[in-house]
């Protein structure tokens, strides 16, 4: 939110405490006209959001709790549909999953079938993958023209993770 002016957020978090550590340690910015906080739970957000005109450009989805015991994730798949409707033509729903086996998500079929096959993953590391899955094919990588200006800009590697993802 800091370097783009024009972002607008919608952050959906049942505990009120990852808000307060977020705040406290990432700088997350005073709720307003900019950002907005949605303190419930993600499926009861979608529930409300099915008659909603509504639409993103950017939907992230992060849903998976480590604790000492197990890991908890957080299935969402039944509402692939709903989240594909609420994106913007040109946007992209990223789903952060735990492990690197994407291939053993149990949603991803059903996920392939919403997004007609533009759903990509990029392994980050050996417990983590993120997958994208968007309205329209991603380019490919000759067709962009030059990631330096962006990189840049944000001080991220784009060229080189663009260049991990994979198409699912």
């Amino acid at each position: 939110m800091y370097y783009l002016a024009e972002v607008i957020v919608d952050a959906i978090e049942l505990r009120s405490s990852v808000f307060e550590v977020a705040k406290e340690y990432f700088s997350l910015p005073d709720v307003g006209p900019r950002f907005k906080i949605h303190q419930t739970s993600v499926l009861d957000y979608l529930e409300k959001s099915r008659n909603t005109t509504e639409s993103f450009d950017l939907i992230i989805v992060d849903l998976f709790i480590t604790t000492n015991e197990k890991d908890i994730s957080v299935d969402i798949s039944e509402n692939y549909s709903l989240l594909y409707k609420m994106l913007q033509n040109q946007g992209c729903l990223c789903i952060n999953l735990l492990g690197c086996d994407y291939r053993k998500y149990p949603g991803l079929d059903y996920l392939i079938s919403v997004f007609n096959y533009c759903v990509y993953a990029i392994r980050v590391d050996a417990s983590n993958t993120i997958l994208f899955a968007t309205k329209q094919s991603v380019p490919d990588i000759e067709t962009i023209i030059d990631f330096s200006e962006i990189e840049k800009r944000y001080g991220l590697p784009f060229s080189q993770n663009f260049n991990k993802m994979e198409s699912v």
